[in-house]
């Protein structure tokens, strides 16, 4: 009877594993990935990648199905690719909207984020002196672009949730993430997002002190 059991129970072993991240041993594109699992109190382990032979290694178990990180083992699946790995979390979670009209809104704006995070993300690698023209080109037609409509988003909001539903979704979560990435970008004058867009920076705010996300910050 014990042997019976433990055939049984073997199949659902990986359902209590915690999580893997695969990634380099820096915040890049895994960062709003490790930003979910956090809200969603998932329990996670990473896996950095430092040297060739750990991506080679990665590259021949046959778990990365385009040959490229971040990946998240799971629930005794591997995901590849950012957006389907914020996906997962989010449709396990109940966090992509409680409608397709809140649904829409939630794609849209995480859809903005994307740009957002990639107008920064560069930043720290360049050389000083070309730093502060990224950082304008950034204030100046990149955040007025997408922060000015999520900005009267989040003041039509009755709930302070970015989609306008009940509880947070992923697009509060990589909202946040995005917009603690351009005010810790450097050469961005301090305050200057509180300024700007001061319903954005109370959202991120709001989002930073969840207990979750907190662990990030």
């Amino acid at each position: 009877r014990g042997f019976l059991l433990l055939v049984l129970l073997l199949p659902m072993a990986g359902a209590f594993s915690p999580a893997i991240l695969h990634y380099f041993d820096g915040r890049g594109r895994a960062e709003p990935i490790r930003w979910m699992l956090e809200e969603t109190g998932t329990a996670y382990t990473e896996n950095d990648i430092r040297t060739q032979h750990d991506m080679q290694s990665l590259r021949a178990s046959g778990k990365l199905l385009y040959n490229q990180v971040p990946m998240l083992e799971i629930d005794a699946i591997s995901i590849v690719q950012c957006d389907a790995i914020l996906r997962y979390l989010a449709r396990k979670h109940n966090m992509l909207g409680a409608d397709a009209r809140e649904s829409a809104k939630v794609d849209m704006i995480h859809a903005a984020t994307i740009d957002i995070r990639a107008s920064v993300l560069g930043i720290p690698f360049n050389p000083p002196q070309n730093r502060t023209g990224m950082v304008q080109g950034c204030f100046d037609s990149v955040l007025p672009k997408y922060l000015k409509p999520i900005e009267a988003l989040l003041q039509q909001s009755n709930t302070g949730f970015v989609a306008g539903g009940e509880g947070a979704t992923m697009a509060d979560v990589t909202l946040c993430e995005a917009l603690c990435m351009v005010t810790e970008a450097p050469n961005v004058p301090e305050n200057s997002l509180q300024q700007l867009y001061p319903a954005a920076h109370a959202h991120m705010q709001m989002m930073m002190a969840r207990p979750g996300v907190c662990v990030r910050v």
